[in-house]
């Protein structure tokens, strides 16, 4: 999975996109560049909105690279935790992967049954994947355990409201 992640092309190129900021921030440099301050204003917008499709994208890759670590720390001093599970399953959906997310979540709830952020991350998990009323049980779930939980009282208004 990390592989595909790292290399990027078609409609969205990370790499050149790359390419296309280190180009603009040397127009920036230019001795004249504040000269004309409408087409500075426009290149620094252009700057912007390239930097704004490709950080999200760095942030992901960032957020990969911790929750691997993590998983791989807590696998080699057989700590493999319902919290790094559900660490994980949360970088899979993220990324959509939603098999995987789920098998993770699943081996996490088998290692903590009453784990409602894990039970939460099954509901939300179902959202994503259009089974509403799936993520409707999850959140009643954690309802159960806690009924005080604000996120799943807020999902499940929010699903009450949609239907």
């Amino acid at each position: 999975m990390k592989k595909i992640l790292r290399t990027s092309g078609g409609v969205f190129d990370a790499d050149a996109i790359d390419k296309k900021i280190a180009e603009t921030e040397k127009l920036t440099t230019a001795e004249d560049f504040w000269n004309d301050a409408e087409k500075a204003q426009k290149v620094m917008n252009d700057l912007k909105l390239l930097k704004g499709r490709v950080e999200p994208w760095r942030e992901l890759l960032q957020k990969i690279d911790d929750i691997k670590t993590l998983y791989e720390l807590g696998s080699e001093g057989g700590d493999e935790s319902a919290d790094t599970y559900n660490e994980l399953a949360i970088c899979q959906m993220e990324t959509g992967d939603f098999s995987g997310a789920r098998e993770s979540l699943v081996d996490a709830l088998n290692m903590d049954p009453d784990n409602t952020k894990i039970i939460s991350n099954l509901g939300f998990l179902a959202l994503k994947q259009g089974e509403e009323e799936e993520a409707r049980k999850y959140f009643m779930t954690v309802l159960e355990i806690d009924s005080k939980d604000p996120v799943a009282a807020a999902e499940l208004k929010k699903l009450e409201q949609e239907a």
